[in-house]
């Protein structure tokens, strides 16, 4: 059976916005927060990946083809 103490201070605790420690704070003050990016790739990244991923679909397409014509 928990305490009416643990709880309030369970709740106050979930619920506030302050920092978890004092370096934590430090660092939001004088640094800031790193802004997200949306989660995307950078655009050569994503335009390797696209001819990769679609090189496969080819070489896969054309295997299945060829396997079809020789068996």
């Amino acid at each position: 059976m928990e305490e009416k103490g643990v709880r309030v201070i369970n709740q106050q605790y979930h619920n506030s916005e302050e920092p978890f420690n004092d370096a934590v704070g430090h660092m939001k003050n004088h640094q800031g927060l790193s802004a997200r990016s949306g989660g995307k790739l950078p655009r050569p990244i994503r335009i390797i990946g696209y001819i990769l991923f679609s090189g496969l679909g080819i070489i896969f397409i054309f295997a299945m083809i060829v396997s079809l014509m020789y068996n």
